[in-house]
């Protein structure tokens, strides 16, 4: 089975990579998470997320108006699951 199975920085780390209609291509150093994704591309829809969705919007950071990234961004992955089939029912 292939896949990250590891909470170290070279398995959790991936690029999160937006375009968007006119957008200029650049890098942001700027510390994000996956879970910004749906309220960043609801807001450049111009689209209010429902309250209970998780993650921030980064439309700033896309648009390249400014804004700031994260202080810290967290993975979780459980080591010795009990039950291969359900990893997260034993926490």
């Amino acid at each position: 089975i292939w896949g990250k199975h590891s909470n170290f920085e070279v398995a959790a780390r991936v690029p999160l990579i937006l375009r968007t209609p006119g957008g200029a291509g650049r890098r942001q150093p700027h510390l994000v998470e996956l879970v910004d994704l749906y309220p960043t591309l609801a807001a450049l829809a111009g689209l209010p997320p429902p309250p209970d969705v998780d993650g921030a919007d980064l439309s700033g950071l896309v648009l390249g108006g400014g804004g700031a990234g994260k202080e810290a961004a967290f993975s979780e992955y459980p080591r010795c699951p009990r039950r291969l089939e359900a990893p997260w029912d034993d926490l």
